[in-house]
């Protein structure tokens, strides 16, 4: 979810987001989802269509 922080960071929308906060897939995901609904459901369409 590399990209997907990138993209969320350029945005501005996680100025204070760092990935030394991120240990873990876990983590990514309860951060992202936890931001916004939107994020979430987006997080959820890649995630499936990466499974």
């Amino acid at each position: 979810l590399g990209w997907f922080t990138r993209v969320l960071r350029n945005d501005g929308l996680l100025k204070s987001f760092g990935r030394k906060e991120l240990t873990s897939w876990d983590n990514e995901i309860v951060l992202v989802t936890g931001g916004s609904r939107g994020i979430g459901g987006l997080l959820a369409e890649t995630l499936a269509l990466r499974h």
